[in-house]
């Protein structure tokens, strides 16, 4: 009877363990992007609308969003740290302007690299998973610390090491051809226009729903 008991009593345990999502949107703010800048802007509130229906529906887990927009090397600017979703505000036309040039590598590995350095450990232990969206609208232009190679070789590490989801959008851009260069699966790489900017937050609506079935599947 008592070892039954503690059986049950481990598996409500584990059941009822809370785990992190960490949900990062890379976000091209190239001069060229200036043409969809409202559009991009009401994409990422569906965005963060998306996150808060998902924490309702999945209360066992904890949601945190973190946003970053980049455009030369050396310009990766934060509008807001990872922080519970709860805590997230939506977006205003002033926290996103668009500029210079295109450093999608130096952007995504810095990034990338500062999330693992934050969360890896957590993640090890599966209390938690990464989701990292990227959104651009054209080809990498201006990054001076990281190559192709050697973004297709921290994904391979990250992906290998414990729970990284990675997403790639292109904005009147073949997504694809990042998939390519960076040795990512065509899968998990959408190719929209820029006048269709919503279709976005409906994919990685779409997305997230697979990612976390798949997430909670794991901790039955």
């Amino acid at each position: 009877m008592v070892i039954g008991l503690i059986k049950t009593f481990n598996i409500m345990k584990k059941s009822t363990k809370t785990s992190n999502t960490y949900y990062q949107i890379i976000l091209d703010a190239s001069g060229s992007m200036n043409s969809c800048r409202k559009a991009t802007i009401d994409s990422l509130n569906e965005q963060i609308a998306m996150v808060k229906a998902l924490a309702e529906k999945n209360p066992e887990e904890q949601y945190q969003m973190g946003l970053v927009d980049f455009s030369d090397a050396h310009d990766i600017n934060t509008i807001w740290k990872m922080r519970p979703i709860e805590m997230i505000r939506p977006v205003q036309i002033e926290d996103y302007v668009p500029r210079a040039s295109t450093a999608l590598w130096d952007a995504f590995s810095l990034t990338c690299l500062a999330l693992q350095d934050q969360y890896q450990r957590e993640i090890e232990h599966k209390d938690a998973s990464v989701v990292v969206m990227v959104l651009t609208d054209g080809f990498e232009n201006a990054s001076l610390q990281f190559t192709a190679r050697n973004v297709k070789m921290l994904i391979r590490g990250l992906e290998n090491s414990g729970d990284w989801n990675f997403r790639f959008i292109g904005a009147d851009f073949d997504a694809n051809t990042i998939a390519d260069n960076i040795g990512v699966s065509r899968d998990y790489a959408y190719s929209m226009s820029k006048m269709e900017m919503n279709k976005s937050a409906d994919y990685m609506g779409y997305e997230m729903d697979a990612i976390m079935a798949k997430k909670m599947s794991k901790r039955r």
